[in-house]
């Protein structure tokens, strides 16, 4: 490939990745040309691209403790906005971050009720300031 332009290597990439799920029955791949979904739309799904396997990666790495900063060292995440993109967050991460909350509070005996009544009064409407 020595001479190759990074854009053909990468639409080169690109059709090898397409085969490659094409025959392991994933689905088609990235979209090539104006008229390859249409080929293939009805006989195979969409399929991935690499990217859906960066993420899946990025969200293993951290639900099993892999540190941040790590994980975006392997995944070759050079900023933190980008990567936490690729780490989503779901509806049962923050209920699991509560459930571990809780279990630590109740643990060090920190978990207290705090109860407290509070009236709000009325206040008078501003008065518009004229000049």
């Amino acid at each position: 490939m020595a001479g190759t332009t990074p854009r053909k290597k990468k639409i080169l990439f690109r059709h090898c990745w397409n085969e490659a799920c094409r025959k392991v029955g994933l689905g088609y791949g990235y979209r090539l040309g104006s008229n390859y979904v249409e080929i293939w739309q009805g006989k195979l799904p969409a399929g991935p691209i690499l990217h859906d396997f960066r993420r899946t990666a990025v969200r293993n790495m951290i639900r099993s403790g892999v540190p941040e900063t790590v994980a975006m060292k392997i995944s070759g995440h050079k900023t933190r906005s980008v990567f936490d993109r690729y780490n989503i967050v779901r509806e049962e991460d923050l209920k699991l971050a509560a459930v571990q909350q809780e279990k630590y509070l109740s643990e060090k005996n920190l978990s207290r009720t705090v109860t407290r009544t509070v009236t709000i009064a009325h206040f008078p409407e501003k008065k518009e300031l004229t000049q």
